[in-house]
């Protein structure tokens, strides 16, 4: 949003004196924001070829296709990212590996990112609380925003929420596109009115699609329901309105939303906020906070001429700068994605692709980046469950989601949780299924399976003996060999007959045992897994084997999932069953991510406590 109008201005100077050489070019621009919509209606001297971002890819933007990175190579070697300086190092990070296919990448002001260091403004000084106290004893009104400044919601952008709507819809088998007809009706409504309610853009959304009125009825308690859910407390501001409160100064909640009293009050009292005198909202009040300051002005005409009042709010144009034009004291707190960009976890965003990102992002902000009076260089975690929710909850959750995902895909009927790195995984999963109720999850069990009982287990004949041998490290001694492949222990070994010769020596027993042994082993996964025939493997990190063995000794088919696939040299044998991995491939070709490094801690922090056997 601009403070005025002379940044839309700024932007287009910016551009036309940067960009003169670039005229007859094709020009992609990053970013759908009211910036580039200025952009787009003022340069028709330029060619303006598509626009990009990447949660919208498909879509369109006044006028524009909204292009994917394959379709942006095939039109322009330029693309220009049109965001606050704050944002571009994270954009440019995000899509910097395009400069590979001879792409340049430049901000607005006409710095080629690529070649040039660019220094992005430091935030400005940090809130002192002591302070901010203190003027809240100096006036008699204290005067609050709601979202962003008391309340936050768990997703990066407010418009993530129409997305979970969407596919809460889709569990309750209403397939409609609701993101985009909720915007269009939203546009729709606030052409007919300075500030619609809730129920007005869902008039408009009943007209465009010809709905019933108890289907929208329904889609309307869905929204509202997730607006709860993903609604948060911002805990330090909330105890500051308290603070207020026992100070006897009178509280107003202020808000530019549709959102009706009825509904902004169950919203407040689910986060903890009760105590306050006024609720301003702008669909109620026919007023809005932007461009020049109405919804104050209704705060002022409600309250004593010689009252003195502080509004506290995050956002510099419609808070602070429209709050001032009517006369108010202002203090400007920064939001939860503010306190984010200032911060070291500032990358999380260029991440922040799927709405599944936009819930991790969110709800870790909300958790440990809310507090605005806080210092953020250095994140100090208090518990030892911070770890896992920080690190291992969001990479399990996603996990186990895109592994249901594959299971209804590939028409799975049992997920096997192998032992030892499946337990946690398994545990979770049952937990799943409280909160995915429109979701088919299959049935899963932990299954006990070492990988010298499945090795052994899966033996059949000669041919076995010979690819197991191949698979034998070089390392290995002859008498351990057939003790932890083979499955014959306390045999002694002379040293004159090799691993070849002391395995066909004794291939009798060999596979004799394999199939005792495997008979056991069956008996014992049929009681688990009844009748099911189409299982998915679940292993933490992988190179296949105890996929490959476990199907070979229960005479099952499937798939292996796991979170990394393991491709060292000579060891994996993804070319025999077929596998997939959450987080891609470990091998010395392809690029490594932090999961990769740290498989083994990944390990180390879901294997279970109990043995094998």
């Amino acid at each position: 949003m601009f403070s005025d109008q002379e940044e839309a201005q700024d932007i287009l100077s910016f551009f036309q004196s940067s960009f003169k050489a670039f005229r007859e070019k094709p020009i992609v621009l990053y970013g759908l924001g009211i910036n580039t919509k200025v952009l787009i209606h003022n340069l028709e001297d330029y060619h303006i070829a598509g626009v990009m971002d990447a949660k919208h890819e498909g879509e369109t933007f006044e006028g524009l296709s909204v292009l994917s990175e394959n379709e942006v190579k095939q039109i322009t070697d330029i693309i220009i990212i049109v965001a606050r300086d704050v944002v571009v190092p994270l954009i440019y990070s995000r899509i910097r590996h395009l400069e590979q296919d001879g792409i340049a990448i430049y901000d607005v002001r006409g710095t080629n990112l690529g070649k040039a260091a660019k220094t992005y403004p430091e935030p400005s000084g940090r809130i002192d609380i002591e302070n901010l106290k203190h003027k809240i004893l100096e006036h008699d009104i204290i005067c609050f925003d709601v979202f962003d400044t008391l309340i936050a919601r768990k997703v990066v952008r407010a418009e993530d929420i129409f997305e979970i709507v969407e596919r809460r819809l889709l569990k309750k088998n209403l397939d409609i596109d609701f993101c985009v007809l909720r915007k269009s009706a939203s546009d729709a409504a606030y052409s007919k009115r300075i500030s619609p309610t809730l129920r007005d853009i869902y008039t408009e959304m009943a007209a465009l699609r010809n709905i019933g009125q108890d289907m929208l009825a329904e889609i309307m308690e869905e929204e509202l329901m997730t607006e709860m859910d993903y609604a948060a407390p911002r805990k330090s501001v909330v105890s500051l309105l308290n603070f207020a409160r026992k100070n006897q100064k009178q509280i107003y909640l202020v808000s530019e939303m549709y959102l009706n009293t009825a509904q902004m009050k169950l919203l407040l009292e689910k986060c903890g906020v009760k105590d306050y005198d006024r609720l301003l909202i702008s669909c109620e009040q026919e007023k809005n906070k932007w461009p020049d300051g109405e919804l104050f002005q209704a705060v002022k005409e409600g309250s004593p001429p010689d009252k003195a009042i502080l509004h506290i709010g995050d956002n510099e144009g419609a808070d602070i700068q429209c709050a001032l034009k009517q006369g108010l004291d202002v203090v400007k707190i920064p939001s939860n994605y503010e306190l984010m960009l200032y911060s070291p976890f500032q990358t999380l965003l260029s991440f922040n692709r799927s709405i599944g990102d936009s819930i991790a992002i969110g709800v870790f902000a909300c958790k440990y980046l809310s507090d605005p009076f806080k210092d953020y260089k250095i994140l100090r975690l208090e518990k030892e469950n911070d770890i896992g929710f920080i690190c291992y909850g969001p990479l399990i959750v996603g996990y186990l989601a895109w592994i249901l995902r594959k299971c209804n895909a590939a028409h799975i009927d049992f997920a096997a949780f192998i032992a030892r790195d499946g337990w946690i995984l398994h545990e979770v999963w049952d937990i799943m299924k409280q909160h995915f109720p429109y979701e088919e999850i299959p049935r899963g069990g932990y299954i006990l399976g070492s990988r010298r009982a499945l090795a052994v287990a899966s033996i059949r004949n000669r041919a076995d003996l010979e690819n197991a041998l191949q698979k034998t490290p070089d390392s290995m001694t002859p008498d351990k060999m057939l003790s932890s492949r083979f499955g014959l222990d306390g045999v002694t070994v002379n040293e004159d007959e090799g691993k070849a010769g002391c395995v066909f020596k004794r291939e009798e027993d060999i596979l004799e045992n394999a199939e005792r042994e495997r008979s056991m082993y069956k008996q014992y996964v049929d009681r688990i897994m009844e009748n099911s025939r189409h299982i998915a493997v679940i292993d933490a990190v992988s190179s296949g084997t105890i996929g490959k063995y476990f199907f070979a000794s229960t005479q099952r088919k499937g798939i292996l999932l796991s979170i990394v696939l393991s491709k060292v040299p000579n060891y994996s044998v993804y070319d025999e069953l077929e596998a997939y991995g959450y987080m891609g491939e470990d091998s010395k070709y392809a690029p490594k991510r932090a999961v990769h490094k740290y498989v083994g801690e990944l390990e180390g922090v879901l294997t279970a406590y109990e043995p094998m056997f």
